[in-house]
């Protein structure tokens, strides 16, 4: 069975630990960063920060109420479940309606260049526009999401404009 390669972890400047091959240069819990070292080779640099397609951002939730407020969450290709735990990729803490797993999901789908949101399989209720999800449903821009007591926007990265596919094509 081949071995797995380890992901590189890095310290931010406030001592948090992060995985650069997801969120490159930038500490994912507070905004800083990184200081690159200066004898890193270019090619070393270029392999430690680029980020895996997975991980290009294709929108934002934007918290607009709740102990969140003014902060955003990214939503990567593929799913994103949403909770407080430390395993989701949308985590968000502070508000302790949020279950710690899955509370909710958004799917973001390439094929289709859309984004869906989804209830999770925990209590946790999600409305859009003040309706509850029970079934997948496709987000439209701007929409807003109440998830616990916090109210988020959609604010769609890819979409008819923005095609992640079609930008890499160009520069091919």
């Amino acid at each position: 069975m081949p071995r797995r390669k380890l992901r590189p972890i890095e310290l931010c400047p406030n001592g948090h630990n992060y995985e650069t091959h997801i969120y490159g240069d930038t500490c994912p819990i507070c905004g800083e960063k990184l200081d690159l070292e200066a004898h890193m080779a270019q090619e070393e640099l270029i392999e430690k920060y680029t980020l895996s397609a997975d991980y290009w951002v294709c929108g934002w939730l934007a918290c607009t109420d709740g102990v969140n407020k003014g902060r955003s969450f990214e939503i990567y290709t593929g799913m994103n479940p949403i909770g407080s735990g430390h395993d989701m990729p949308i985590r968000i803490l502070g508000d302790p309606q949020i279950k710690s797993r899955n509370h909710g999901v958004i799917i973001y789908d390439p094929d289709k260049n859309e984004t869906t949101i989804a209830p999770g399989n925990s209590k946790g209720l999600v409305y859009v526009e003040d309706e509850l999800v029970l079934v997948p449903r496709t987000l439209v821009s701007h929409e807003r999401i109440k998830i616990g007591d916090s109210l988020f926007v959609f604010i769609p990265f890819c979409n008819d404009v923005f095609d992640w596919r079609k930008a890499s094509a160009l520069e091919d």
